[in-house]
């Protein structure tokens, strides 16, 4: 027998007494801590060098699939959308648009940007059964410059901020320090389209304050680094590094030099 209970929602009764207790007070969606799907391990394998990916593997957030390729397991996809959810609030604080590019991108974009050849042994090849050539995205400048030119009529639908989060592959020589070299893995880029090189400055700016505001939400000490572009051309580049104990990288920081 459920007690006399009187639900209102902005003032008006509600007349299902019982369907409305239930749900309130329901806990079949919810799962127990013993049927939760976290494979501890007391032994890490060989292979984990750096505290992130040890404790990672150690604690089952993570499972390795094969060298570079990983599954997030539930505890990890839930810290991941949580992520997510951060880097969506701050993209449409400064005008981002998400979209979602595809994974599989024909080789007709990376021939015509020039890519195709110079982008190295990273970029993922195949074919499909006709033998048209495409690659697995390591990234999608191709893709949304594409949109653009063939969705954009006007230059006063600049300025244009598109963003996307999705996963990327590059065929890494040496997978390693398990996420942060692997060759699947989850990459958030925007893309902004401007209607002079000063706009694109600010655009730049925008962006920038966006990252630390990101990054200093998750209470994630980082640093702001000067970095190579790589094989993406661009004339301005930063690059920012969560402070892990090891890399493949020297970061020079002239507030920690003595005079």
């Amino acid at each position: 027998m459920l007690p006399s209970l009187r639900f209102k929602t902005n003032g008006f009764p509600i007349r299902n007494h019982k369907q409305t207790y239930s749900r309130l007070y329901s806990t079949h969606h919810r799962l127990k801590r013993s049927s939760l799907f976290v494979p501890v391990k007391k032994d890490v394998p060989a292979d984990t060098v750096i505290p992130s990916h040890t404790l990672m593997i150690q604690y089952g957030l993570l499972s390795k699939s094969s060298a570079g390729i990983y599954t997030l397991l539930p505890f990890a996809l839930r810290s991941t959308q949580k992520i997510i959810n951060i880097i969506d609030r701050e993209m449409e604080s400064i005008g981002g648009q998400k979209v979602a590019m595809p994974t599989l991108v024909s080789s007709n974009l990376w021939k015509e940007s020039g890519r195709w050849d110079s982008a190295g042994e990273e970029l993922i090849k195949l074919k499909d059964r006709k033998g048209s050539q495409f690659c697995l995205g390591p990234t999608h400048e191709e893709v949304v410059t594409d949109i653009v030119r063939n969705n954009v009529n006007s230059f006063r639908q600049f300025p244009l901020k598109i963003y996307q989060i999705g996963n990327k592959f590059r065929d890494e020589i040496r997978p390693r320090f398990g996420l942060m070299r692997a060759r699947e893995f989850i990459m958030k880029d925007m893309y902004s389209f401007d209607r002079t090189k000063e706009d694109s400055y600010a655009s730049y700016q925008l962006v920038k304050e966006a990252y630390n505001r990101i990054f200093s939400s998750m209470k994630t000490p980082f640093s702001i680094a000067d970095a190579d572009s790589g094989k993406v051309r661009m004339n301005q580049f930063k690059s920012r590094r969560t402070e892990e104990k090891l890399t493949t990288n020297e970061i020079l920081d002239w507030r920690r030099q003595k005079s």
